[in-house]
Parts: structure tokens; C-alpha cells; sequence
């Protein structure tokens, strides 16, 4: 039960919180350094972001339906795609990496089972 629940607060604030937090902070900097001049810029700002956070305005649904969703559904393809070379191209790199850590760890148990008959023969 407690890794259950460590499980959901870590998949909560990294998978799921942080990265609606960064998009949403990336977006705020790069408007605030054009917009900031503008008078009542961080009362819209913060209307903006009540209206997408609360339930009774369904702000984030509307942003979602009328715009995220058709581009999404436009590009479903070359998304698919995309995603699927990058998993292979990842499964590469690791096996790749795999490899040459296995190699690395094989020489090392090597080199001390070796220095350590060595030692014994010594003794």
C-alpha cells in the first residue's frame, strides 16, 4: 500500500504535474518579456489562468477540443511515426550502451579475479 501511494505521488508530480508546469512557465516567460508593458497584463493573466483551471468554465476542455485535438488528430500520422523511430533508434542506443557496459563490468570482475588469485599464489 505505501509503495502504491509513492508510486501515484511520484507519477503525479513528474509524469503528469511537472510537465504542464514547464509548458506552462516556458509560455509565461517568453510572453512576459513582450507583454509585460501592456496595463492589467498580470490581472489578464491571471483571469487567463483561472478560467483554464476551473471546473465551472471548462476552459481547458474548450483550448483542448477546438484546438489541440484537430491538430492532433491532423498529424496523428507523422506523429505514430515519429514516436515509432524514435523508440528504434533508442532501442539502439541501448543495446549499444548495453553492450559496451556488460563489456566494461566483464573486465573488471575479470581484473580483480585475476588480482586476487594473483595475490593468493603470493601468499
Amino acid at each position: 500500500m505505501l509503495t502504491f501511494i509513492l508510486y501515484f505521488c511520484i507519477k503525479l508530480g513528474l509524469l503528469q504535474l511537472y510537465p504542464a508546469y514547464i509548458t506552462y512557465l516556458s509560455i509565461e516567460y517568453f510572453t512576459d518579456i513582450f507583454l509585460f508593458w501592456i496595463p492589467f497584463y498580470t490581472e489578464f493573466k491571471l483571469i487567463l489562468l483561472l478560467w483554464l483551471i476551473l471546473p465551472q468554465t471548462q476552459g481547458t476542455t474548450l483550448v483542448y477540443n477546438r484546438y489541440l485535438f484537430p491538430y492532433l488528430e491532423q498529424n496523428e500520422e507523422y506523429i505514430d511515426t515519429t514516436l515509432i523511430s524514435i523508440q528504434h533508434k533508442l532501442k539502439d542506443i541501448l543495446v549499444l550502451y548495453g553492450k559496451q557496459c556488460i563489456d566494461g563490468m566483464k573486465k573488471i570482475v575479470l581484473d580483480m579475479f585475476f588480482k586476487v588469485i594473483k595475490k593468493m599464489k603470493n601468499d
